[in-house]
């Protein structure tokens, strides 16, 4: 999806313990989060999967509180490569693909991707890797 465009999914939310749950259709931009209906008890960034992915990959995070969200890809360099989520959101559980693509669209190269959570006072940062 480009350009703010948005399309009907299926989704399919899968939390950090394996279970999964379908929803849908649903609407969706470029980053779709499910909330769960048991808010977690703390912040949590999970390592992405599958890692070293290609084409894509999908990162979980879990919110106990609603606070303003930013999740950005970085390359080895530390240049902000993609913003997948920048908003405020609820407390639950949150998946997001990320599709080796820049904020331009454009496939990115393989090599080492790091990924940086900023919720409220939580932050953590998780490496990846993208193999062609």
């Amino acid at each position: 999806l480009d350009g703010g465009e948005s399309a009907w999914y299926k989704l399919e939310s899968i939390s950090m313990d394996g279970s999964s749950e379908l929803y849908g259709p649903v609407q969706a931009s470029t980053s779709t989060g499910v909330e769960s209906q048991n808010a977690p008890t703390d912040f949590a960034l999970a390592q992405n999967y599958p890692n070293p992915f290609n084409p894509s990959t999908t990162i979980e995070y879990a919110l106990p509180k609603a606070v303003d969200v930013s999740l950005v890809v970085y390359d080895i360099q530390g240049k902000a490569v993609k913003t997948l989520v920048n908003s405020m959101q609820s407390a639950g559980r949150y998946a997001v693909v990320w599709d080796a693509r820049n904020q331009a669209g454009e496939i990115v190269s393989s090599g080492l991707y790091f990924y940086r959570i900023k919720a409220g006072e939580f932050s953590k940062l998780s490496r990846m890797t993208l193999l062609k």
